[in-house]
């Protein structure tokens, strides 16, 4: 029975090593010019030779000849069928003088020559005429080149718009800078972009380019068999000056694959914008998928719900996308006004950018997974009510010498200056311009009480914010407080009023410490039988607690929410501390916050 079961693995490893090879047989020509080694004295011809190693034969010795008669009689090149690479992979090699004459190719930091091998067995492939060694003679030649790319697959797949986009040649023929490259929209090729460039090199310099699309930043990534070892295209000058045409490759060197039917349904959850006041159905709001494959165009592409559905927050739409494999972009937008960044969701899971899909090869009907408008799943960081917030801040840091970012060199004057406040909560999420001659007077703040060194101001943060604010005093509406983006944050810790903690011009973020979304769970004695609790806590954060760390579940105690609750025990410098006197009993008890 053993013998039986090693002949069975034994074939089956044999099966799958002959299913693992690849066929390998590509024609492959050499050809190096030797004239410089000859100038230099490291080539005779006649008394040296030059072989070709590589991994087409195990890095053992192939002579190249020459033409003695022909225009160029110290170019040495030789043919021979590679069948040691499989087709398809890369071929390493390297030009040698006898036996041991490496060059060292400077293309290559001074490492292999590399070029892919064509897909196809029984394939011709002749590799780039270059220097031994990449020594190249000091004269020069002036080149006419036009260098052009085939666009269509790219504009098929939504990653090059005409009229939008820009696509551009860099190389060293430009130091690797942008050269940008254009179209005859009315001829007969209006997908093929072109730029006639005048070059200025040694003879049979061996030059490299890639193409790139500014959208997207979209470097290009070309066939094996058009990269050599240095990742990029290639072309050799000619020897004497010529003006010529390079082939027009597609961009990556993808062509126009067929076009398939795929018939997607898109999926938002709407139910955290409804909560939070940014989406009304009933008063006329809409939610749309706008992305590659429509346009982007506004109105083309309206979700629909089902009103009698347990999620009736959930909109959906069936698009028919006729085109080639390619990723789709897209994004959701939202009528309401309220939404903010001009209706346009920002995903958290794509830091902002748009979503992305991948439209399939063959004729397909799918469903792309529901997602919630923003990645925002819960409104426990959200205003739900309108809140009354008060600002308060000492200019004490102001008096006496020069404050702010040091552009203004400006001293604090309370009997001449004004304080103002800033912040991201202001005016649907943005903040006044700096710098104005009349700041917004609704956020002048006042000197209270008058001739101390506070300032207060109170401001209405709609329902729909963040609770958590980001903002800074002005003084004359100029950004002098701290350097840019050195700002305070704070956080909303009660509905309906709430007065945050006072602030010192010039002591927030960077210089000191953002206050702390929630947390300082503490726990002492307290009266007899209890044990008092006590916590930094928010609206949308509450206590949860069990008898076991390993074993059992968490129990809500959903009363200590900050949306409802009211027991503070002190104000600290991030806020009002929570406390609550919990009933002491036999055995453990752990207690945790949690934001769900």
């Amino acid at each position: 029975m053993k013998m039986k079961n090693w002949n069975y693995a034994l074939c089956a490893a044999i099966a799958l090593s002959s299913a693992a090879i690849a066929r390998a047989d590509t024609l492959v020509t050499f050809q190096v010019d030797m004239s410089q080694q000859i100038t230099l004295g490291n080539f005779t011809p006649g008394v040296n030779v030059v072989n070709a190693r590589g991994t087409f034969n195990g890095w053992g010795t192939y002579q190249l000849t020459n033409n003695p008669s022909g225009a160029n009689p110290n170019l040495y090149s030789g043919t021979v069928d590679d069948t040691s690479d499989a087709n398809g992979s890369t071929l390493n090699y390297k030009y040698c003088i006898d036996s041991g004459g490496w060059e060292n190719p400077a293309t290559c930091n001074n490492n292999n020559r590399q070029l892919g091998l064509p897909a196809a067995s029984g394939a011709s492939l002749t590799l780039p005429l270059v220097w031994f060694s990449d020594t190249e003679p000091a004269a020069s030649v002036s080149d006419t080149v036009t260098f052009q790319v085939d666009m269509t697959e790219a504009i098929a797949v939504g990653s090059f718009i005409p009229g939008t986009s820009t696509v551009s040649l860099r190389g060293d023929m430009n130091g690797w800078t942008t050269t940008t490259l254009s179209n005859n929209p009315s001829g007969p090729t209006p997908n093929i972009y072109t730029n006639v460039v005048a070059i200025t090199a040694a003879p049979q310099h061996l030059g490299h380019y890639k193409f790139f699309i500014d959208t997207g930043s979209n470097w290009e990534n070309p066939a094996g068999t058009n990269q050599d070892c240095s990742g990029n295209r290639f072309w050799t000058m000619s020897s004497a000056g010529s003006t010529y045409a390079l082939p027009a490759h597609f961009f990556n060197d993808v062509g126009v694959a067929p076009p398939a039917t795929n018939t997607v349904n898109f999926q938002v959850d709407m139910s955290v914008q409804a909560t939070i006041g940014h989406f009304n159905f009933n008063n006329g709001d809409t939610v749309e998928c706008r992305g590659s494959f429509n346009g982007w165009t506004g109105g083309a592409f309206v979700l629909t719900n089902n009103p009698n559905a347990a999620n009736s927050n959930l909109f959906s739409g069936t698009a028919v996308i006729v085109a080639p494999p390619n990723t789709m972009q897209y994004k959701f937008w939202n009528s309401d006004p309220q939404a903010g960044n001009t209706g346009w969701e920002n995903p958290a899971s794509t830091f902002g950018n748009n979503r992305a899909a991948n439209l399939r090869a063959t004729n397909s009907n799918y469903s792309l997974a529901a997602v919630y408008f923003n990645d925002t799943h819960s409104d426990s960081d959200f205003v739900l009510a309108d809140t009354l917030v008060f600002f308060s801040v000492t200019m004490t840091n102001a008096n006496g010498y020069v404050i702010g970012n040091g552009t203004d060199n400006h001293q604090f004057n309370p009997v001449t200056d004004q304080v103002y406040l800033n912040g991201d909560f202001l005016g649907l999420l943005s903040w006044w311009g700096w710098g104005s001659a009349s700041p917004p007077p609704q956020f002048q703040m006042t000197n209270n009480p008058v001739g101390s060194a506070t300032y207060t101001l109170g401001v209405t943060v709609p329902k729909g914010n963040l609770l958590q604010l980001t903002y800074k005093f002005s003084i004359n509406g100029n950004d002098d407080e701290a350097p840019g983006g050195d700002n305070h944050v704070r956080w909303i810790r009660a509905l309906a009023n709430y007065t945050l903690p006072p602030d010192t011009f010039g002591a927030q973020g960077n210089s000191t410490l953002s206050e702390p979304n929630f947390g300082l769970l503490s726990a002492a004695q307290g009266t007899a039988g209890h044990t008092a609790i006590s916590w930094l806590g928010r609206p949308g954060v509450h206590l949860q607690t069990k008898t076991s760390l390993p074993s059992g579940s968490w129990t809500d105690l959903f009363n200590t929410d900050g949306t409802n609750w009211s027991n503070y025990s002190f104000i600290s410098t991030n806020g009002p501390i929570s406390t609550t006197n919990w009933p002491s009993a036999s055995g453990n008890r752990y207690f945790r916050l949690i934001n769900p």
